[in-house]
């Protein structure tokens, strides 16, 4: 089942209150707008409008941060005991990686559904010295050793921005980079050729040209990089005019900001309307949005 909205939220907060927090704040003063924050969601679907009761609103910057706290209240306490007698054991919010032997999974299964009544697991074994966990395919070998691969889901199909696609160039250039540089976070150093060999591969049949893909690799896959001072990023929107108008403007403005803000990264960010959202999200009537002051009373 899903994490985030099936965490208990009242019980959760007061959870957090219970901890010694180093805050100015008198801890009644933010506990109360905190409440009023994330109990009182509202979205319109099918032209009716609904308020969720309970669970943290998916999208909610709140939603990690409650899932998580949730989640490490139950190891400290409650799932404590039967953690310590497992070899290994890691959580990534909702997805948990254990080592354990002469144990049944089913009992172990069963012994976490209960200690809460809002939060189910599901399980996932090893199988034929495999598994599959957040992405990544652990191969078990005879010697001990772990065999890190890349894992796609059934449905993946092997679509990605086609070369020919009315998009920046900088983003299909942004695009080799980001999935050979997990490729570089994920493998192995065995499974690291194959697994670029086949994004290579992958990438021509989306139309990308061998030589552009073999350019934009990330380089020095084997190495890590040289600990330097972190530029700070700077993010400017600007409409999408074409791939000629959006290199020369990238190029300009960077020439111009690196001269005067050595310390500064700039990103430009095109986008291009109407958006997908915009097409399937119920658009509020035109009364519903003008014509209206808000107020809200304080106690």
């Amino acid at each position: 089942m899903s994490l985030f909205t099936n965490v208990p939220l009242t019980e959760t907060i007061c959870l957090l209150f219970d901890y010694n927090l180093e805050i100015c704040i008198p801890k009644h003063y933010l506990k109360e707008p905190l409440l009023r924050c994330i109990l009182n969601v509202q979205f319109k679907f099918n032209d009716g409008f609904y308020r969720q009761t309970d669970g943290v609103a998916m999208g909610s910057p709140l939603g990690p941060l409650l899932s998580d706290c949730f989640m490490a209240n139950l190891e400290n306490s409650a799932l404590r005991p039967v953690i310590e007698k497992f070899h290994f054991y890691k959580r990534y919010m909702d997805d948990t990686f254990i080592i354990c032997e002469d144990m049944d999974l089913n009992e172990i299964l069963n012994i976490f559904d209960n200690f809460h009544p809002s939060i189910q697991f599901t399980l996932e074994a090893e199988a034929n010295h495999e598994l599959h966990f957040l992405g990544v395919r652990l191969n078990r070998m005879p010697d001990g050793y772990l065999q890190r691969s890349m894992y796609r889901k059934p449905t993946w199909n092997g679509q990605y921005t086609n070369f020919h696609s009315w998009d920046p160039l900088s983003r299909k250039k942004n695009l080799i980079h980001s999935l050979s540089s997990r490729i570089k976070r994920i493998c192995s150093n065995d499974t690291i050729n194959e697994e670029l060999f086949n994004l290579q591969q992958t990438l021509i049949k989306n139309g990308y040209p061998p030589r552009f893909v073999d350019s934009n690799l990330t380089p020095g896959l084997h190495q890590e990089k040289a600990s330097t001072v972190q530029k700070k990023t700077l993010f400017m929107n600007m409409e999408f005019k074409g791939f000629i108008a959006a290199e020369i403007l990238n190029k300009r403005i960077s020439k111009s900001l690196n001269k005067i803000f050595y310390a500064a990264k700039l990103r430009i960010i095109f986008s291009s309307q109407p958006t997908i959202l915009g097409c399937v999200k119920d658009k509020p009537s035109l009364w519903a949005t003008s014509m209206y002051i808000f107020k809200f009373t304080c106690s």
